[in-house]
């Protein structure tokens, strides 16, 4: 499989995980609302059923104090009605299968003072009546009056004045069931297509999201060494794909920049080597040609010379190519003091100052401080002057010599691969334009830098290292 095809079947189903997601996802956020709606039908309308409950009682009360006869169905709830020590005086007729023997299936009011009204009471009907009330839990509302205060000719002339009448009104959960069908078909019809417009929409926006990283896959795989100039376009959005061509187009930029540094990198390396080596291949040929008139002292002398000139070529080369992290750095306690008092020959000498230790490579470090020596020294017209001081976390080595200053232009380009400036340009003389690059390389390894700072008289090349952190305390130094 190729990988455009690859990325196009991880796009889809990147596309199809979405929509499993947000389908599932809208299925139960939807099915849970969907039953917390419903829910709140059937409690809304048992509600208002316990408040028909309570209207029904105050009907029946007011209707016995006006000495009506209150019998079979009255209202639209169940009703018992009780007297005196549990007389059953009237109920309706879907409460008649449970009233055995004409017991009352509430308990009596009694006598005493008259109870405040539509208190609950929980009733369950027992399921071995045949009737639409078998088996069902309710509550029951009630309320009371005194049988002194119903009309002269009312209810029963045989109950006691001190007693009471009670009704007891039923709060059947027929309506809010009722109620909670009809919602049932929009729920189940609504819930399904809700997910699905869901999903669809999010399909949409997952598909129109994906195009511009598909677009950006497709230019970048175009991309190749020869056109790494090219650059991904960017959306006009600020969202994470517009974030992602930018990042895209700033490795794409490092990436040139890294290769046009490479290949110019071994341009010049190739150079660089052709001149020793034609000068090897030259005198060889010439020895070769005239043997009889060689001077071979003189000849071996010259061959060696290029071939050492090779060498150091060669070892500078592989110190720039180096990788970082391939050869890690030795970590250990350098004294910068004493690292370059042995360098010093010829004009150069070292200030007095303190002690100051780095952390580092001390092969490396030497490396760089005697490129430094040998820069300044060539430079130099009378007196080359080190000095090593501590600066707050940084240890600053600086390399003074009073030959001709470095133009500001080429402050920075000097530490470039293969730069040498006009004072400089002689092969035979000059070098190779590596030493101040391989200064800032190890320098940089370092976590440190090199630069050359301006200054009326002379040139000024400075090192800056991390200063080698203090020893933190032993629990037993202080005094008592």
């Amino acid at each position: 499989m190729s990988s455009r095809a690859a990325l196009r079947r991880t796009a889809n189903d990147i596309r199809f995980r979405t929509l499993a997601v947000v389908a599932v996802g809208a299925l139960l956020l939807l099915s849970a609302a969907a039953a917390v709606a419903r829910e709140r039908v059937y409690a809304d309308r048992l509600a208002a059923t316990r408040s028909l409950a309570e209207i029904e009682v105050d009907l029946i009360l007011t209707a016995i104090e006006d000495g009506a006869q209150i019998s079979g169905d009255w209202g639209a709830l169940p009703y018992e009605l009780l007297a005196g020590d549990g007389v059953l005086v009237a109920s309706s007729t879907d409460l008649g299968p449970y009233e055995v023997d004409g017991r009352p299936l509430m308990p009596a009011p009694g006598d005493g003072p008259a109870q405040s009204l539509y208190r609950q009471w929980p009733v369950t009907f027992p399921e071995r009546t045949p009737s639409e009330l078998a088996g069902r839990s309710m509550v029951a509302v009630d309320g009371t009056i005194p049988a002194s205060t119903v009309t002269a000719g009312g209810l029963s002339q045989e109950i006691k004045p001190s007693a009471l009448y009670r009704v007891y009104v039923f709060v059947t959960p027929f309506s809010a069931e009722a109620a909670a069908r009809q919602v049932d078909p929009y729920l189940l019809a609504g819930v399904p297509l809700i997910a699905l417009l869901l999903s669809v929409a999010a399909g949409w926006i997952v598909h129109r999201s994906l195009k511009p990283v598909e677009a950006i896959r497709a230019q970048t795989a175009e991309l190749t060494a020869a056109n790494l100039h090219r650059r991904i376009p960017v959306p006009d959005s600020t969202d994470p794909i517009a974030a992602l061509a930018v990042t895209i187009n700033d490795t794409l930029a490092r990436l040139e920049d890294a290769v046009t540094r490479q290949q110019n990198f071994t341009a010049d390396a190739a150079h660089e080597l052709r001149s020793p080596l034609t000068t090897l291949l030259a005198t060889v040929q010439v020895a070769q040609a005239y043997p009889e008139s060689a001077d071979y002292p003189d000849l071996l002398d010259r061959i060696h010379r290029g071939a050492r000139r090779l060498q150091i070529l060669t070892e500078d080369l592989l110190l720039l190519a180096r990788p970082d992290g391939i050869e890690p750095l030795r970590h250990q306690s350098v004294e910068l003091r004493a690292l370059i008092g042995p360098l010093l020959s010829g004009p150069a000498s070292l200030e007095p100052g303190d002690p100051v230790r780095v952390t580092g490579d001390p092969n490396d470090l030497e490396r760089a401080v005697r490129n430094l020596l040998e820069n300044a020294t060539w430079h130099a017209r009378t007196r080359v002057v080190v000095s090593v001081a501590a600066e707050k976390n940084t240890a600053r080595v600086t390399v003074d010599n009073d030959g001709p200053p470095v133009p500001a232009a080429d402050q920075q380009r000097i530490f470039d691969r293969f730069v040498r400036l006009d004072a400089a340009r002689s092969r035979d003389q000059g070098g190779f334009g590596l030493g101040l690059a391989i200064v800032r390389e190890i320098a940089g390894r370092h976590r440190g830098d090199a630069h050359s700072v301006p200054c009326d008289q002379g040139a000024r090349f400075v090192i800056d290292l991390p200063l080698q952190a203090a020893p933190a305390p032993s629990p037993g130094d202080g005094h008592a």
